[in-house]
């Protein structure tokens, strides 16, 4: 039978925490000339922005069959996420069209920083104008995105147009919605029983592994062992998993910190090890890297820190997800790893975000409006409070509810795109 060693540090009372938007419209666009771009987007800076879209529309005379653009790069955004906050998704409302009859343009769209692609593609199609939503509260583009990074003003969209006849295409409108959970994480810390070696291309050594590897509260009790002994060795990769983590289906994972103990070398040789995070054998992150001559103990990562990889609960709370490293020798070193400990940060709530939409539903109209925004509930909310943000994140109005429906006096607020916050639900709507 399997004696488990797991290091648990979990908080008898879950962090609860709600899902929160912050919405985006660029204010900026730029053309970027690719290889296969033989048109670009006419642009007029600033794109301005009514509640019906922007006053300057990127456009574009896609006149040929089979014209693609150059890349079109929306940014600008002005987003304030908080800095603690896990971001769970993206939501990109997009309004574009405008082509002869039969004809339509297909616009292939990715999330951006500093003017690159970093996540994968979006597509929609138009011929007159039409508005698509792509995106979804819980869907992260497979991008790694903090809140540095979409608070950066380079944060944006980039999209390619393809048109398959005649268009004179606008880029009428596009809006990002970042959602995100703000919490203080909590931590579940798994200890790996087991490890095993993988045979890569450039490693001359393997460590030599007896499972289960055992854990005392030093390290652990059957750790692996390499003998390197000529300068310049480079190892297998040691794949350390089985770890029986347990962390709640319905959590976000912010962050993982390993505490890696590791050592043993002659007199002026040392160790460097690459880590990585695994999952069914493969690495699925990029590297942290640590280096011993004599026992170290490093520090790696940190509870908002995902090592560029996507986790689920799923994943890690899978036994087959651990740890990869490879290590190589600048000297002579019998080297021991003689402990690994993966601590795993996430936020999660009681309620999920549709247990809260369902019991409580509430409705607004007219949406547009031009002076009065009637509020219907599906339950009191009585005592509670409504707030109304503008799309930036501006609070403009909050006020006590003393009726069960209600109507808010808006004829006071600028044309634009606003939300009505009550207890954990937003609301959009469009003040004319």
């Amino acid at each position: 039978m399997k004696t488990i060693y797991l290091l648990l540090i979990l908080s008898i009372s879950l962090c609860a925490f709600s899902q929160t938007t912050s919405v985006g419209i660029p204010d900026s666009a730029t053309n970027i000339s690719v290889p296969n771009g033989l048109v670009s987007y006419v642009i007029t800076n600033p794109l301005g922005h009514t509640s019906s879209g922007f006053v300057n529309s990127p456009m574009a005379v896609l006149i040929n069959p089979n014209n693609v653009s150059n890349q079109l790069y929306f940014y600008d955004l002005d987003l304030n996420i908080p800095a603690g906050a896990s971001i769970t998704g993206i939501e990109v409302t997009h309004k574009h069209g405008g082509c002869n009859a039969g004809s339509y343009t297909i616009d292939s769209l990715y999330l951006a920083y500093n003017g690159n692609i970093i996540s994968s593609a979006k597509r929609d199609s138009a011929s007159a104008l039409t508005t698509s939503v792509l995106g979804s509260s819980s869907d992260l583009w497979s991008a790694s995105l903090t809140p540095a990074i979409v608070n950066d003003n380079s944060f944006g969209i980039i999209l390619q147009s393809h048109t398959t006849g005649i268009c004179t295409f606008a880029q009428a409108d596009l809006q990002i919605e970042v959602f995100y959970s703000d919490c203080s994480p909590i931590n579940y810390a798994g200890i790996p029983d087991s490890a095993t070696n993988i045979s890569v291309p450039n490693g001359l050594v393997s460590y030599v592994i007896t499972n289960p590897l055992g854990h005392t509260s030093s390290g652990f009790v059957n750790y692996p062992v390499a003998v390197l002994i000529n300068p310049n060795n480079v190892s297998n990769q040691l794949y350390f998993y089985d770890l029986d983590l347990n962390i709640p289906a319905g959590a976000s994972i912010t962050g993982i910190e390993v505490t890696h103990k590791q050592g043993g070398c002659n007199a002026g040789s040392y160790t460097i090890d690459s880590l990585y995070l695994a999952y069914n054998g493969n690495i699925i992150s990029s590297a942290k890297r640590d280096s011993a001559s004599a026992l170290t103990t490093s520090i790696l990562g940190s509870s908002s820190d995902l090592w560029s990889a996507s986790l689920t609960p799923a994943i890690v709370n899978d036994n087959s997800f651990g740890i990869i490293l490879q290590s190589y020798t600048t000297g002579i070193c019998t080297f021991a790893q003689a402990d690994l400990q993966v601590n795993v940060f996430y936020c999660t709530s009681v309620a999920s975000a549709n247990t809260i939409s369902k019991t409580s539903q509430i409705n607004i109209f007219p949406n547009p409006t031009t002076s009065e925004l009637r509020v219907e509930t599906s339950e009191s909310k009585l005592g509670e409070l409504y707030h109304i943000y503008d799309y930036r994140g501006n609070l403009y109005n909050s006020e006590l509810i003393k009726n069960e429906n209600f109507v808010i006096d808006v004829s006071q607020l600028p044309v634009g795109l606003y939300f009505l916050r009550i207890e954990e639900k937003s609301l959009k709507f469009v003040k004319n």
